[in-house]
């Protein structure tokens, strides 16, 4: 694994290490989720071709009234 990666953004692209880097993103609700299966569902993902994954923060559940 390298120790630095180089990230830029030139012409509306992303490059990593110079090379174009395409984000295929999923979103992962893991608050919809049981804990025990959060590894296995982020790694379908990964092997699904995902490389970004956003996730919602639900305030309604980490502070209640």
């Amino acid at each position: 694994m390298p120790t630095s990666v180089e990230i830029d953004a030139r012409r509306n692209r992303l490059l990593v290490d110079g090379l174009p880097y395409i984000l295929q993103g999923g979103e992962i609700h893991y608050f919809r989720l049981e804990p025990a299966v959060w590894e296995d569902r982020l790694r379908r993902a990964a092997d699904g071709g995902v490389n970004t994954v956003s996730s919602y923060m639900p305030w309604f559940w980490h502070e209640p009234a």
